[in-house]
């Protein structure tokens, strides 16, 4: 489906009417925007290509602590997805004094058992 103003707004009622003049420059630019943000979300934006992060895939063990390997030193970390049905219920992390990212997650079953994290790291 195309998204375009005018498919929200009926331009042709108003159109020969002097408010039709003046909202016509709008309502054309208007139109371009929202075709722009339709070509943007039709090519599937993603965090890595269109923001400045990245998605790290790491084996974690409960209350363990990890290394991260990361491009850069990251703003923020964000527990995007845990396997075997778990849930990260918090996840410490750092940067030690030779500039890695070290991580300490703790997850709902406090198993030893080592699971798989994605996470997002944003970058400044």
């Amino acid at each position: 489906m195309k998204l375009a103003i005018s498919r929200l707004f009926d331009f042709a009622q108003v159109a020969a009417t002097k408010a039709g003049e003046e909202l016509k420059p709008f309502i054309d630019y208007a139109n371009g925007k929202f075709e722009e943000l339709h070509r943007a979300l039709n090519g599937g934006l993603t965090f890595a290509e269109n923001f400045r992060a990245q998605e790290i895939t790491a084996k974690l063990k409960h209350a363990t602590e990890a290394t991260l390997a990361v491009k850069s030193t990251p703003k923020g970390l964000i527990p995007l997805s845990v396997s075997d049905s778990d849930a990260i219920t918090s996840l410490v992390w750092s940067v030690n004094q030779k500039g890695q990212v070290v991580v300490t997650p703790r997850f709902l079953l406090a198993e030893s058992t080592e699971r798989t994290v994605m996470l997002l790291a944003l970058f400044p």
